[in-house]
């Protein structure tokens, strides 16, 4: 259980990082609103993190207004 809970844990902190990171903005910081047609930017980001077995990399796709996928590859 403990296990799961580490792996789940991993999943969150990377996707969290992708999220941080594509903010589609040229990372000056501002963020877009719901006024500006939506606050993603469509596509698929990958990011991947040091888990207790090895690397784990996860990938998250967007629509322009949502977050429609998560996968951990």
């Amino acid at each position: 259980m403990k296990r799961l809970w580490s792996k789940l844990s991993l999943v969150l902190l990377i996707s969290c990082m992708v999220l941080s990171a594509c903010d589609g903005n040229g990372g000056n910081g501002n963020t877009s609103s719901m006024s500006d047609g939506g606050i993603y930017k469509a596509g698929i980001y990958t990011g991947s993190g040091e888990g207790i077995n090895g690397a784990v990399t996860v990938e998250v796709t967007f629509s322009d207004e949502e977050i429609t996928d998560i996968k951990v590859i």
